[in-house]
């Protein structure tokens, strides 16, 4: 295992930490429904609690995903013409005059990635069912997100096979929603951005990047970097408020054609 693997190996295994508690609760909370007293005890631990939990596992997954891939500017894999910015890779959407923002089915199948390698990870306390006399076959999974105006839907081929006894159940087909989440929005402004910047890379536009926070109603944060001609834009979308306490943030960066100056600051006064 090379090291970017294991540093994305590392991000997913922080980033679905939630997800595995609230997995757990839930499986506990199937295992130890119903009482002794009204069930045989042969029936208190129901197959089906299996499905329930595979659905919350993909639910939290796959809006951990959004979350994640939005810092990345809709990576999970990060190109290597990128920005390191704090612990994490910013990819780099305009180079002087070239550009680099990724298409929507890029970003389709960055989500499908990052899914696909976290679902295992979340599936890991599958070992406190096979504890409890289950048996647990999981196949090849397969994820097909498809990113519309305000959500992304998450198809999934799930192949698991569950035996307990003379009993099994074989389940497949999974599915769920993330919303509210504008990606669509993002990726135009996005583009907005790089293509009014690219025009003149020697200076920065501030009225335009003002100018298009207001028409797409979101907060654009320009951040300094050591590298005096390279800016991380930070976009606030609070329409994208996946849960109650955070929003949705969309961060790439951008590397200008700055005259020689020593810092961002004498940058500014040299392009008055």
């Amino acid at each position: 295992m090379n090291k970017r693997e294991l540093s994305k190996r590392s991000q997913v295994s922080i980033f679905i930490i939630i997800a595995i508690v609230i997995v757990a609760i839930i499986g506990l909370f199937f295992m130890f429904r119903g009482s002794p007293e009204n069930k045989p005890t042969s029936q208190i631990f129901d197959i089906s609690s299996f499905k329930p939990y595979v659905d919350e596992c993909l639910r939290s997954v796959s809006k951990e995903a959004v979350f994640s891939i939005g810092e990345h500017g809709g990576y999970y894999f990060v190109p290597e013409n990128s920005l390191n910015y704090i612990s994490y890779n910013v990819p780099i959407y305009m180079d002087k005059k070239e550009k680099f923002v990724p298409s929507k089915e890029v970003v389709e199948k960055e989500l499908g990635s990052y899914i696909k390698d976290a679902l295992p990870i979340c599936f890991d306390y599958f070992s406190g069912f096979k504890a409890s006399g289950y048996s647990v076959s999981l196949g090849e999974i397969q994820i097909s997100p498809k990113i519309k105006e305000d959500s992304i839907d998450i198809n999934a081929k799930i192949p698991l096979t569950i035996k307990k006894g003379e009993s099994t159940n074989e389940y497949e087909d999974f599915s769920t929603t993330v919303k509210p989440v504008y990606l669509p929005k993002l990726l135009a402004l996005s583009n907005d951005i790089v293509n009014e910047e690219a025009i003149s890379p020697e200076s920065i536009c501030l009225t335009c990047i003002d100018e298009e926070a207001d028409k797409y109603g979101v907060e654009i944060e320009l951040i300094e970097t050591p590298i005096n001609n390279e800016f991380i834009y930070s976009i606030k979308d609070s329409q994208s408020n996946l849960t109650t306490n955070e929003t949705l943030k969309f961060s790439f960066a951008a590397r200008y054609d700055f005259p020689e100056c020593k810092n961002t600051e004498e940058c500014f006064n040299e392009l008055q």
